[in-house]
């Protein structure tokens, strides 16, 4: 099973999930007039781990809504409960994206990874991640999290609030971010 959703204009986000294993792995693209630029990759981590590497999406439903579309996905890893909620923005040819995590137990690591593809620069910008690849741009933008660019192509999401106790009581954290496509005049 393959979903698909899409932000509007030109350049445009393209955010595909397919199946990997017990879960859905996602692969974003940026779409400009007839070239496509694969962005990143999800990075899921092992099926057994207890606290995977990205949330373990293993449920997915794709709707419509009155301007825009939205994947949601649900999944489970050890005791923890994910839920996660891609958004296509029409109006500014993003997406955005919401992963919560319920756990009993504080987690080891919480959070979301990507592998940038070839060809791809990151740097970070105040509360933003540009992405740059020959005279195409895209951001990330942050919102409730912290991302830190590493020396494997890979960039990673953590909540600010991940490592919250509460002996014996569920926990839930929420983090989000966008991610946008950029008009080529776009100065770096």
């Amino acid at each position: 099973m393959e979903l698909q959703i899409n932000s509007e204009g030109s350049p445009r986000v393209e955010l595909q999930f397919s199946k990997a294993g017990d879960r859905f792995r996602n692969r974003w693209t940026i779409v400009f007039d007839r070239s496509s630029y694969d962005l990143m990759n999800s990075v899921e981590g092992e099926d057994h781990s207890g606290w995977p590497l990205s949330p373990p999406i293993q449920d997915l439903s794709h709707e419509f809504r009155l301007d825009h579309e939205v994947i949601l996905g649900l999944g489970q890893a050890g005791t923890a409960h994910w839920s996660s909620s891609f958004q296509s923005q029409p109006r500014n040819s993003s997406i955005f994206v919401e992963h919560a995590c319920r756990w009993t137990p504080p987690p080891q690591d919480l959070g979301c990874r990507y592998e940038i593809q070839p060809g791809w620069s990151a740097k970070q910008v105040g509360q933003q991640i540009l992405l740059v690849h020959d005279q195409v741009f895209a951001t990330i933008e942050l919102s409730g999290c912290v991302w830190t660019i590493g020396n494997d192509r890979s960039i990673n999401c953590r909540p600010l609030t991940w490592d919250l106790k509460s002996p014996g009581n569920p926990v839930t954290v929420l983090w989000s971010f966008t991610v946008r496509s950029l008009p080529v005049e776009f100065p770096t």
